[in-house]
């Protein structure tokens, strides 16, 4: 009996310790409710959900078709063949990584409108979602260090004296550049991963921020309390900061090289190059104008609550996120739009992908109609092939019996005239030897008379 009032009051002490845990989890849920409304909630789930796509889809054909066609077609191509093709590609790398781990979680937040990771339990929750955090904003100041590295790479490659005698900037990579030469951009590119984990360094380890769950759009985030980091958006601005002088010195070359090209006569393939960097420009300018209402604005890196309440808030913060997601998702697009080599890359990539294969199709597949299939041609090929073979002999014994038929004939008829030729030899010889006796006979005869 007392076993008995043991295990009943074990079971009940498990389903109260059950109840409370299940409503503590329901509490804190509630807590961290993004307190969205669905006509807000349900859009951005539809939007996420398009730019995921499409920024896959995208990134992945840009990082598959300009390697495969700089190495296959690359005298058509020497825009390509530059450094900066190899950052546009690095570029396409982090928008993929952000796109990846970054929309993917924002989806699922907004899909369970609260935190994720909650369900894993206190240890393993808030690890997955530092790591998350970590991952995205290292992806996302690695992406902006590759902008401020294009337009240092565009700008080496347009003063360059040696590109300007040769009339063609696409091959900088042979002139021995220590920076953006062949070996030189793979060590900028390693630098830009060094650059940008610094500049997160702080909030990573704790010193000025914790990433952990923020109860916005962005879910697990950098939060701020009595510090404020200001490595990210040193970041953004030094890099803004360089794309504005590069692309300014940039622009006003290109305007001298067009008040020469008016009286001169101007180098296609230079021509191309300059379309380039005026895409790598509108390239620029679209990044500016997606980061900067961001960064203010959905960041919570300044303090908002004085100047704007929380409503209007919360639409700035939810359009200016968008804006500034896009500039994920949409990058191949602006390529195709403004740049003509690139969407003819595009197009050339996707012609030998999809084209048919000219050689004969191999049948070898389980299901019966294919086995029916094959054993109908292996027997109709072995019937053309008796079927030839028998025409081939059956033409051989023709030949060789005319060839022999023809060969005894004219056995048959040389030695015929060998052997007529032979007699009347013989008897005009006999004749000529018989004409001269009678001839002196008859002398003798008329002699002796």
């Amino acid at each position: 009996m007392e076993f008995e009032n043991i295990s009943l009051s074990d079971s009940t002490s498990n389903i109260t310790t059950c109840e409370v845990t299940s409503q503590f989890i329901s509490e804190v849920h509630a807590q961290q409710s993004l307190c969205l409304p669905p006509l807000l909630r349900f859009p951005l789930i539809a939007f996420l959900s398009l730019l995921l796509v499409v920024g896959v889809v995208g990134n992945v054909l840009t990082l598959l078709a300009l390697p495969y066609v700089r190495r296959k077609y690359g005298a058509q191509f020497s825009v390509l063949q530059s450094s900066t093709a190899i950052l546009l590609l690095h570029l396409s790398f982090c928008d993929l990584m952000y796109i990846s781990v970054g929309f993917t979680h924002f989806i699922h937040v907004l899909i369970v409108d609260g935190d994720p990771f909650l369900p894993l339990g206190t240890p393993h929750g808030e690890r997955l979602c530092y790591v998350v955090a970590v991952v995205r904003n290292w992806a996302a100041e690695a992406d902006f260090a590759t902008m401020g590295a294009i337009a240092l790479c565009v700008c080496r490659h347009k003063m360059c004296s040696e590109c300007r005698l040769a009339g063609n900037p696409s091959y900088h990579s042979k002139h021995n550049d220590p920076v953006f030469g062949n070996r030189g951009v793979y060590f900028v590119i390693l630098f830009i991963w060094i650059w940008s984990f610094a500049t997160i360094s702080c909030d990573v380890f704790g010193i000025t921020g914790v990433y952990k769950w923020t109860n916005t759009m962005y879910g697990c985030d950098v939060t701020y309390t009595d510090h404020t980091s200001y490595g990210m958006i040193v970041n953004i601005l030094g890099n803004l900061l360089v794309i504005l002088v590069t692309y300014s010195i940039i622009i006003r070359r290109l305007t001298v090289d067009e008040r020469e090209a008016r009286t001169t006569m101007t180098n296609p393939i230079h021509n191309q190059f300059t379309k380039h960097i005026k895409m790598l420009i509108s390239l620029s300018i679209a990044y500016t104008v997606c980061i900067l209402p961001a960064s203010f604005l959905s960041w919570g890196m300044f303090d908002l609550n004085p100047l704007i309440n929380q409503e209007h808030q919360r639409m700035l913060q939810t359009i200016s996120s968008c804006l500034y997601w896009c500039m994920y998702g949409l990058n191949f697009v602006l390529y195709i739009i403004t740049s003509e080599r690139l969407k003819a890359a595009y197009c050339t990539f996707l012609k030998d992908v999809f084209k048919k294969p000219k050689i004969e199709e191999d049948y070898t597949t389980s299901t019966w109609w294919s086995g029916l299939r094959q054993l109908s041609m292996s027997g109709h090929r072995q019937t053309v092939g008796n079927t030839n073979q028998l025409s081939m002999t059956r033409d051989r014994q023709t030949v060789g019996n005319t060839n022999q038929l023809s060969m005894t004939r004219d056995r048959q008829t040389v030695g015929n005239t060998t052997q007529l030729s032979m007699t009347r030899d013989r008897q005009t010889t006999r004749n000529t030897k018989k004409l001269p006796r009678t001839e002196d006979t008859q002398i003798m005869e008329t002699t002796k008379l």
